[in-house]
């Protein structure tokens, strides 16, 4: 058969492939790929080989949703080997796709470098295309570059790839881009946020709701209400509290009624931060109504975002219920948080802690104290480096409980090294010398000066919760 006649049953085989990944079967999706690989894989045909190359990139896609990530990495480096050197452009910007596809594999094996190189690899390639198909391929990458940096937590280099998106196509009118634009400024926002760079953060997140702001695009809507998340909290770290309770009520009222996961997740971070400035502004009823809301709209939810939201929101509702002195009702909101379902260990860790603080502070029973404290010492292990705030809470309640209880709760955890230094501590205010090593007896000597403090400062049983 001729080429002119195969294209359209290659093109419909890649089209079956398509769909049926659309519609979460990515087992039969595979097949179809194969398929079109197996009939047309040796043609010469441009027509044919653009829907060859199509189905590879598709195959990985495939593979990569059956969770094999090292066999899709196999697949798209097979189509850069086969293919990058072609000059037929459909096939280039498979090509394209194929290290952005790459790129992400690599994040998912946890091989953050290899997939910075490859997104650097790709806009070295391919950068100065003039295809905009390609092009949109290009503002991924240095999206997926952004992406890598920021979970290393990177800000400057994220900062760096944001910049350089809207420096290549932030004057472009192409719908795609504008779009990879959107984010990229919004997330610039983010980025100066934690370079602590809260004007710069705020001129960033102003600049997107005044480009887009007005914009029916779903996915510019998105940016919008993501850069008004992100204005909010540069508006509070500029000590400008109101000011940042009129940009959360801005992202309720523009996306409160919208279904979309991300709009939602958007809509429940501004509520919790709206609790939080409210109850930094003395105003618990207010901020328990915020806290509240996000329990009432998203209590059900089973996205993972939602179900961190309602966490904080209960955990915010617990720090607001301790500070007026309703110390039953902060116990029992500390509950919900240990006994959700769906939470995660750090939450329930802190449901934990606060719980012990209502418990001390309202002069209860110390035995149920012990209990949180032992299930707070539990949860250490799975927390990886052990966060400021256990190490805080873990000071209050040596003060509280004293070092001879504390050093026997230490010893009886499943990883009392953990707390090694903290243990030497408690020790030697026993009158005990144990013999550790330099750093350890270093870092001890600043907890006993800390445990010092806290005992001649103290006018509580436990400080606040940090956010």
């Amino acid at each position: 058969d001729s080429p002119e006649l195969l294209e359209p049953v290659a093109t419909a085989l890649v089209n079956r492939g398509g769909a049926l990944g659309a519609l979460n079967r990515p087992q039969d999706a595979l097949d179809a790929c194969d398929e079109v690989v197996r009939r047309f894989g040796k043609s010469d045909s441009a027509g044919l080989l653009r829907s060859v190359a199509t189905a590879l990139v598709n195959r990985g896609d495939a593979l990569s949703a059956l969770n094999r990530p090292q066999d899709a990495l196999a697949a798209y480096d097979g189509i850069v080997l086969r293919f990058g050197e072609s000059e037929i452009p459909a096939v280039l910007e498979r090509v394209v796709q194929a290290f952005v596809e790459k790129a992400a594999a690599l994040r998912v094996l946890n091989r953050p470098e290899e997939a910075l190189e490859t997104c650097d690899e790709v806009v070295r390639r391919f950068g100065e295309s003039e295809d905009a198909a390609v092009l949109e391929w290009i503002a991924k990458a240095l999206m997926n570059r952004a992406g890598v940096l920021k979970a290393l937590n990177r800000p400057h280099g994220e900062l760096e790839a944001c910049d350089e998106l809207v420096r290549r196509f932030g004057k472009s009118e192409t719908p795609a881009l504008l779009e990879s634009v959107a984010t990229a400024l919004a997330n610039k926002g983010a980025a100066l946020a934690a370079l602590n760079r809260p004007q710069e953060a705020l001129k960033s997140c102003d600049e997107v709701v005044r480009r887009f702001g007005g914009s029916d695009a779903p996915a510019l809507q998105r940016s919008v209400a993501t850069a008004l998340v992100n204005r909010a909290g540069a508006l509070a770290a500029l000590n400008r509290p109101l000011d940042a309770l009129e940009a959360c009520d801005e992202v309720v009222r523009r996306c409160g009624e919208n279904e979309n996961p991300a709009f939602l997740e958007r809509v429940a971070t501004a509520l919790t931060n709206k609790g939080y400035i409210l109850g930094v502004l003395s105003r618990p009823q207010e901020a328990l109504d915020a806290y509240d809301e996000v329990v009432r709209r998203f209590g059900d939810s089973e996205i993972p975002a939602l179900i961190m939201s309602v966490g904080v929101a209960l955990l915010g509702r617990a720090d607001i219920e301790i500070e007026n002195r309703h110390y039953e009702e902060a116990a029992e909101t500390a509950r919900r948080v240990i006994e959700r379902r769906r939470g995660s260990p750090e939450q329930r860790f802190q449901g934990h802690v606060v719980r012990a603080r209502a418990i001390l502070a309202g002069g209860g029973d110390r035995s149920a104290c012990e209990h949180d404290v032992e299930a707070v010492l539990a949860f250490l292990p799975e927390l990886g480096p052990i966060p400021r705030e256990a190490v805080m809470a873990l000071l209050d309640f040596s003060v509280v409980l004293g070092p001879q209880r504390m050093c026997e709760l230490i010893q009886a955890s499943p990883s009392p090294h953990l707390l090694l230094p903290l243990k030497t501590a408690l020790e030697r205010e026993l009158g005990l010398e144990p013999r550790v090593a330099r750093e350890v007896h270093e870092v001890a000597q600043d907890i006993q000066r800390s445990l010092a403090s806290l005992r001649a400062n103290r006018t509580a049983p436990v400080g606040k919760r940090e956010e």
